[in-house]
């Protein structure tokens, strides 16, 4: 979703020439809150300024030159249409929209939102609804003033996902809070629970030469069983779930190797939005994003495999070893490693 409004239609064809500067903004919990107290408005009606201020600021930021835009994602309004849901889904659009349409007349400057609505490339901290408006506008990243622009969220610093940070960066454009910009608050200290950019610390090594290790077989038939995070194919995550493996390893009197992928859940996350967003080389299959219970049921299933289950050996592989930067190097273009490194969960 994409709702414009324009009080002069003659203002509008000049943005795209006037305005390199993008002051960008979620929208709940930033431009606007419940006037409730809930966390989430009952209807069109309850919402109310996030602070006094945030009118003559957002006029006084248009009147600077700067392009007012809103990103905001909207899980709750589905335009997909499903039967199971439509009622629902009608009433949670037509308060979104309702509230929308009341707070841009209030105040009447020219501004765009962008909704994201699915778990897709528009959803923050991904941006899709950042290339979207600039060809809205006509507008590249290598036109703007990006230094000068920036995105005021709700989420930093908080409890919940640093989105809007991770949006900002994925951007390139400098991030704030809502009490940083509207009162005036200095900066508090923030650290992000995951960060690609600690994979991938060092520079990308040319490809390696083949190989001159020499192995010798030692038996015939070997079983080899992986367990990690979804995306290693069967996860196997607890004893009596790899025990069926151990005992038809047995059962033919082989032994039974099993390498165990360890890597993050926020990790996993990541990994899957990229195959699942970026189609081609990243994804030729065409996956589909996995829930996010696929992560957390297995993660609270999760038991670490042992000797004791009767594994020959178990070899750990770490996605990241911290201790062996020489060994572990990302591999790919410098494309895919751009695309690897930003925000996407």
């Amino acid at each position: 979703m994409a709702p414009k409004h324009h009080p002069e239609e003659n203002e509008r064809a000049n943005i795209p020439k006037k305005r390199r500067r993008i002051a960008g903004f979620d929208l709940d919990s930033t431009i606007i809150k419940s006037a409730s107290g809930n966390k989430f408005g009952k209807d069109a009606s309850d919402w109310k300024w996030w602070d006094d201020v945030v009118p003559p600021t957002l006029k006084n930021l248009y009147a600077e030159g700067y392009l007012l835009v809103v990103f905001s994602n909207q899980g709750a309004v589905s335009l997909k249409g499903d039967p199971k849901t439509a009622k629902r889904d009608q009433k949670n659009l037509a308060t979104f929209k309702g509230k929308l349409a009341a707070l841009l007349i209030q105040l009447n400057l020219p501004i765009s939102v962008y909704a994201a609505t699915r778990r897709d490339k528009y959803r923050k901290p991904r941006t899709g609804m950042w290339d979207e408006m600039l060809e809205d506008y006509d507008l590249d990243n290598a036109s703007l003033d990006l230094e000068g622009s920036f995105f005021v969220g709700d989420a930093a610093g908080r409890p919940a996902v640093d989105g809007g940070r991770d949006f900002a960066a994925n951007v390139g454009i400098q991030f704030h809070t809502p009490e940083e910009l509207f009162l005036h608050e200095p900066p508090k200290p923030f650290t992000r629970d995951f960060d690609p950019a600690m994979y991938l610390n060092k520079p990308r090594l040319p490809p390696v030469a083949s190989n001159t290790t020499v192995f010798s077989k030692e038996r015939l038939i070997d079983v080899v069983m992986f367990c990690g995070g979804p995306g290693s194919d069967n996860t196997n995550a607890d004893p009596d779930t790899r025990a069926v493996w151990v005992q038809m390893a047995r059962k033919h009197d082989v032994p039974i190797r099993c390498i165990y992928f360890n890597a993050p859940t926020r990790l996993c996350l990541h990994n899957d939005a990229i195959r699942a967003l970026n189609c081609g080389t990243l994804n030729p299959e065409k996956r589909a994003m996995l829930p996010t219970v696929a992560f957390t049921s297995f993660s609270a299933r999760f038991r670490e495999p042992t000797l004791k289950e009767g594994f020959a050996d178990i070899t750990r592989i770490d996605f990241h070893d911290h201790s062996n930067f020489e060994v572990l190097q990302f591999e790919g273009t410098d494309e895919e490693r751009a695309i690897w490194s930003k925000y996407w969960i």
